[in-house]
């Protein structure tokens, strides 16, 4: 199990992460049982990650980076919303 101190320093992390990020908040704390997310919510997500750096070796993180930012841009100029499961 991790330590006290390694989940406060990750709960600090994700504060600065999403700090002034209401959308990136939204997603991280978005139920996935719900598998929705509204077009003016894709266009809140879609505004915090877009310019997000996927700092990895691994492109497929960065791959996926690029096609679900592509995803919600187009729901919200599409006004049509996201489904997932």
């Amino acid at each position: 199990f991790p330590s006290h101190d390694r989940i406060r320093e990750d709960e600090h992390k994700l504060i600065e992460l999403t700090e002034n990020k209401s959308g990136l908040l939204l997603f991280i704390s978005h139920s996935d049982c719900d598998g929705l997310l509204t077009y003016k919510e894709c266009k809140q997500v879609y505004d915090d990650i877009k310019d997000l750096v996927v700092d990895t070796e691994d492109s497929r993180f960065r791959e996926f980076h690029k096609i679900f930012a592509e995803a919600l841009k187009h729901c919200y100029k599409k006004r049509i919303n996201l489904y997932f499961n």
